[in-house]
């Protein structure tokens, strides 16, 4: 009885050896969202978040580079300087998601709090493709 207790309990590890990595994957976009969420709707009438907590003025080129993306530019232009500069290849990522999620006219905030959804998933399926390949099976198990 005892004996297969631990069997039962070995298999399932074995069956859902993903599960713990997701649910902390789901707990920190969680946590993530809800602060995005929080920011959003405790901006004063009259001004703007842009969901970032700091680095704005990166962000806003990145928000602004989705935004050319959607209105169909292939080249950057700048439009937070005084200097007059030439429209330049930078930016592709975001260029090509504002291109990409144009027929659906989302704000530029979301497209790039969905690219950084997907960057975080692939980070995470990277991770555990690489600890599955170079890591010993039975170095996670507890012995007891």
């Amino acid at each position: 009885m005892i004996g297969s207790r631990k069997e039962n309990a070995g298999a399932s590890r074995q069956r859902h050896p993903f599960a713990a990595v997701w649910l902390l994957a789901l707990t920190a976009l969680g946590s993530t969202a809800a602060s995005l969420i929080y920011g959003f709707r405790q901006t004063p009438p009259g001004d703007s978040y842009h969901g970032f907590i700091m680095l704005s003025e990166d962000g806003s080129q990145y928000l602004a580079a989705i935004r050319q993306g959607a209105q169909g530019l292939l080249l950057f232009h700048d439009q937070f300087t005084t200097r007059p500069v030439p429209p330049i290849f930078m930016y592709p990522l975001y260029m090509w998601a504002g291109r990409l999620f144009a027929p659906l006219q989302l704000a530029p905030a979301i497209v790039f709090d969905i690219l950084h959804v997907a960057a975080a998933i692939g980070l995470v399926a990277a991770i555990w493709v690489f600890a599955r390949t170079f890591a010993p099976r039975n170095a996670c198990e507890c012995r007891s």
